[in-house]
């Protein structure tokens, strides 16, 4: 199913004028949703939509939607009322589902995605005048200066490899990308484990890290860059 990425951004600019932001992300989340259940009729592999919030991340059933449905609402709700337009996203994910979401309310979004068969699976659905996706390490020199010459960024999320050493080096890399009063995301941050660095992150730096989280072990942590 390939959606007409330019004409659906269009049209919620437009009902953006009369919507509030409540209406407008829960259009563009009724979009990707309606994306991901035709993504899940034709994946064997894969068996919900979104992670269950109830469910543990090592035991939880494969999902085209990589996120708890409740905080991706709450975050997309803080992008909008902090008026960020432009994002860059460390982690395109299987599916591109939330690169997806984003491309839909964001005026432009670069997302760096190491795995080639996921940015070949999303190619055919980029809207190339406001999306951009990099394939390659997210750590590589090569690829932080092409996301150098991007930006500057109203928001960075990353989302990416979840190990300590690749979230340390992602928050280190990417964070003086965002502007000043922009918004600087990690995902998973309220999990801790082999191949889960992030809360090990945020407690050894110094920034007020705020959460939206529904759920014991997913979570998404920002701040406000000053």
């Amino acid at each position: 199913m390939k959606i007409e990425k330019e004409y659906v951004a269009n049209f919620l600019s437009v009902i953006s004028q009369q919507a509030d932001t409540f209406e407008k992300i829960n259009l563009a989340m009724t979009l990707m949703e309606s994306r991901a259940e035709h993504i899940l009729s034709k994946e064997d592999s894969y068996e919900d939509l979104y992670i269950d919030p109830e469910v543990d991340i090592l035991n939880s059933s494969p999902q085209v939607i990589q996120q708890v449905e409740r905080e991706l609402f709450g975050f997309l709700e803080l992008l909008l009322n902090n008026d960020v337009k432009s994002i860059l996203q460390i982690g395109l994910g299987h599916f591109a589902s939330t690169h997806f979401v984003l491309s839909l309310l964001m005026d432009s979004i670069c997302t760096i995605e190491y795995d080639d068969l996921h940015v070949k699976r999303y190619s055919e659905e980029i809207n190339n005048k406001k999306e951009t996706v990099l394939c390659g390490d997210s750590t590589s020199e090569g690829i932080i200066k092409q996301a150098q010459e991007l930006g500057p960024f109203d928001c960075v999320f990353i989302d990416g490899n979840h190990s300590y050493e690749y979230v340390k080096l992602d928050l280190e890399n990417y964070a003086p990308l965002v502007k000043t009063g922009g918004i600087v995301a990690l995902h998973d941050a309220n999990f801790e484990g082999d191949r889960y660095g992030t809360p090990r992150v945020m407690r050894e730096s110094s920034y007020n890290w705020k959460k939206i989280s529904h759920s014991n072990e997913v979570g998404i942590a920002y701040f406000v860059k000053v």
